[in-house]
């Protein structure tokens, strides 16, 4: 792996930063995300992230993994300094690791890791024409280099299913992808109608990234395991398209719970991993609607 640069910077919190209980998780992802997209321009020489292959067709870095670990959102409130340090590496031909550790009043926050990779559209306006690239800086590369990201095989059938429409407006990014803090946002609400209104902090979050959604398309939230002992829960979770049932993601949440706003739909102490709860026919117990106006090869976008 190779060291390419760093970054630090130091932000005073405001209402944009925050959220009910702590920092913001979503606006830390888009901040470590445009944190990334920035430090792989200067990676590339560029002053601007506007990457291009040889033949000048526009490139996308897209997120094929996000973690957060060592949760402490509770730890940040107004007006506090929070201090974000960066650093980006180059695993391979076209694939890039940042780092973010970040700390408010000398305390460690969280800490955050994403993996990218270059893509490009084969069809204008198609988000599920999405093909791997290469910049002019890595040029020459053929298929054959290229990693497969297999999806996460799960043995235990879905015992929720939750659906959602992503809001245009809300959901999708300038590049008219549905963004990778999309995807944290959308389980959220899952996670709402799986256990009941939750307050709690994340403790930490893995979304795999496999694909991505066209526009007034639909997401299904499938809930795989659960785990909860007293103030812990931990759960996995696989997105999929409605219009072609592809799954395009694969979550796990670890979080604190602080208190429920309403009953838990959940016993104190129960654990799916051994026996989950399915219908006879093996299909998802119940389908819970999300509300919503309106989701690219292992996809969200920087």
């Amino acid at each position: 792996m190779i060291a390419e640069c760093g970054h630090t910077i130091v932000i005073v919190l405001g209402m944009p930063h925050l959220s009910f209980g702590g920092l913001s998780e979503q606006w830390v992802l888009k901040e470590c995300g445009h944190i990334h997209w920035n430090l792989l321009a200067s990676s590339q020489g560029l002053t601007r992230p506007n990457f291009r292959d040889v033949h000048g067709r526009r490139l996308y870095a897209v997120f094929i993994e996000v973690r957060l670990v060592d949760g402490a959102l509770t730890g940040a409130i107004e007006d506090a300094e929070l201090t974000i340090r960066s650093e980006l590496s180059r695993e391979s031909v076209g694939r890039y690791l940042s780092r973010h550790v970040l700390s408010c009043n000398s305390q460690n926050i969280c800490k955050i890791t994403m993996r990218s990779a270059f893509v490009r559209r084969k069809n204008t306006g198609c988000n599920l024409s999405v093909e791997r690239g290469f910049t002019i800086a890595e040029p020459g590369q053929s298929n054959a280099s290229r990693r497969q990201v297999a999806p996460i095989d799960r043995q235990f059938p879905a015992q929720k299913r939750f659906a959602f429409t992503p809001c245009i407006y809300s959901d999708f990014n300038g590049a008219d992808f549905l963004y990778f803090a999309s995807y944290q946002s959308i389980t959220d609400r899952a996670e709402a109608c799986f256990f009941g209104p939750i307050i709690g902090t994340t403790r930490a979050r893995e979304i795999h990234y496999y694909g991505n959604i066209n526009p007034g398309d639909g997401i299904y939230i499938d809930l795989l395991t659960f785990k909860q002992v007293t103030d812990t829960l931990v759960y996995s979770a696989t997105m999929c398209r409605q219009s072609d049932a592809v799954r395009i993601a694969a979550i796990t949440v670890e979080k604190r719970i602080l208190c429920y706003l309403m009953p838990s739909r959940l016993p104190v102490e129960l654990d799916s991993t051994a026996e989950p709860k399915c219908s006879q026919d093996g299909k998802a117990d119940s389908v819970l609607h999300g509300c919503g106006d309106a989701e690219a090869i292992a996809i969200g976008l920087a």
